[in-house]
Formats: structure tokens, C-alpha cells, sequence
């Protein structure tokens, strides 16, 4: 017996509960996000600088529709990270904050890695864009498969 086969408590096989949390995220509007950065992103997604990718910022390919907003954010946070887990698969991490001393790097440091695509909880504060906006955007990207400037187009009109 496979997972999508068990029963959950609402009834529903853990597949048709996953169509339906897709569906719910699909069908509740876009939250606001600051007007000025999200200009800079449309532009970004527009410009035909980013080749696209999936189911994370950066990886060796390209870059998903918000590892192109981190981008646009700061783009001298992309670090090659030897040290994540996956790194013969994907070894770009985004920095969300550099740590140094008076002597330079001090070794302490916090990350997001891009082995998933949510982004970092300081582009989002800069930003102004909500989790629910990012899980739309995840959404479009990997699961509908949205081309950067169809994004484009629905976060200018929506977001």
C-alpha cells in the first residue's frame, strides 16, 4: 500500500487532501506586496537575463521566479556552498545575513539554502511579500509550470 492510498481523517486519500490544499492556495487572492520592489521584480522576470528552473532559487541551471526577486534583492548574497547536503545537485545558497568581524569573516553565519525555493525571512520583510503570495509563486512556477513572463504578467496585475 502506497501513502496516497491511506485515509486521512477528513476521508480523504493524502493525494485528493494535496489537490485540495492546491486548489484552496490557487483560489485565495495574491497579498500585497511594496510597489517599488515589486517593479524592480516584473522588470527582472521580463528582461530575459534568467534562464528558469524548479523547485528551488538557484541551482546550476537557473533560477525560479523568486530566486530572480532574491536576485534583484541583492545579487552579492549567491554563494557556491560546499558545505550543504546536496551540493553535487544544487550548491548555490543565498545568504540572508553576513557575519563579520574586525578581521573579516568570523565563520558564524545564517542562510537560506536553495534546496527548497522559499525565500529568505529578510528579502520577504524587505519585500513586503507574504507566504501565502510566496506559496503562489512557488506554485506558478514548479507545479503550473508558468513561464517568467507569465509570472510576470500576474504578479503586476495581482500582487
Amino acid at each position: 500500500m502506497n501513502v496516497e492510498s491511506f485515509i486521512t481523517p477528513s476521508g480523504l486519500t493524502w493525494e485528493e487532501m494535496e489537490i485540495k490544499r492546491q486548489q484552496e492556495l490557487r483560489d485565495k487572492p495574491f497579498d500585497r506586496m511594496d510597489p517599488e520592489w515589486k517593479e524592480k521584480w516584473v522588470e527582472a522576470l521580463r528582461s530575459g537575463k534568467y534562464t528558469q528552473t524548479n523547485k528551488a532559487l538557484r541551482d546550476n541551471k537557473g533560477m525560479c521566479c523568486l530566486g530572480v526577486l532574491c536576485d534583484v534583492v541583492d545579487t552579492s548574497r549567491w554563494r557556491l556552498d560546499t558545505t550543504l547536503s546536496k551540493i553535487e545537485d544544487n550548491p548555490w545558497a543565498y545568504f540572508s545575513e553576513m557575519l563579520e568581524d574586525a578581521d573579516g569573516w568570523n565563520g558564524d553565519r545564517l542562510f537560506e539554502s536553495c534546496e527548497d525555493s522559499e525565500l529568505p525571512q529578510d528579502v520577504r520583510g524587505l519585500t513586503g511579500i507574504s507566504l501565502h503570495s510566496m506559496s503562489k509563486c512557488i506554485d506558478l512556477n514548479d507545479a503550473q509550470s508558468k513561464t517568467f513572463t507569465e509570472i510576470a504578467d500576474i504578479v503586476e496585475q495581482e500582487m
